[in-house]
């Protein structure tokens, strides 16, 4: 069992990608068993509300996984070298923060109250030392930022064909739905996520949305 910022997770808990995989098969025997005619109401009823069950129980081990993931992921970057630390609004979400703006903007109040020339000159010098390390952090983290849009960009990308390939198909199965609503629903987020943080390279963004 491990921890990160409070949450619990068992070391033998599945990935999300495996996890997902087993909820589409519940989905599926759902499906089957409400259309099958050798079942009469209340069995249907009964076994329906048991994979529901399931389902919801997996679907909390899902979050959990894609928790884990995250927060693993975030810790393997290493972030705290470039001064800048996660920030987790809910637990699937992540922001960065710098961590010196504090240190910063106490430096820069000591500035004004000195009158020692020396100390003048020093203080000069350290802010202009700090000022120097926080646009290096910026630059990186801007950096980053723009990474992290082309990522996700190029992911919209990938979606948008995996929802068009299943668009194409004459007809769709049960599991082909339930993946259709997910992709649905990451395109959703992604292209949020892209309109809050619009850059010049967007542009791609344009016109995948014109071929939808």
């Amino acid at each position: 069992m491990s921890r990160l910022d409070g949450l619990i997770f068992e070391e033998d808990e599945k990935d999300s990608s495996t996890l997902f995989q087993e909820l589409f098969n519940i989905d599926d025997q759902i499906y089957n068993i409400r259309f099958n005619c050798d079942y009469g109401k209340d069995e249907i009823f009964a076994r329906i509300s048991d994979l529901l069950d399931k389902r919801n129980k997996l679907y909390e081990q899902i979050q959990r996984a894609r928790t884990k993931e995250l927060h693993d992921f975030i810790a393997s970057l290493n972030i705290s070298e470039i001064q800048l630390q996660p920030f987790y609004p809910v637990p699937t979400r992540c922001k960065f923060l710098v961590q010196n703006e504090i240190v910063t903007e106490v430096i820069e109040k000591n500035d004004r109250q000195t009158i020692n020339p020396w100390q003048k000159m020093l203080s000069k010098f350290t802010k202009k030392k700090e000022s120097s390390k926080k646009k290096k952090v910026k630059s990186t983290l801007s950096a980053l930022e723009h990474e992290h849009n082309r990522f996700m960009e190029n992911r919209l990308q990938q979606v948008n064909t995996q929802i068009s390939t299943l668009n194409n198909k004459r007809s769709l199965s049960f599991s082909d739905m339930a993946e259709k609503c997910r992709l649905e629903s990451e395109q959703t987020d992604i292209e949020r996520h892209l309109d809050r943080h619009p850059e010049k390279h967007s542009e791609k963004r344009t016109d995948s949305k014109k071929k939808k």
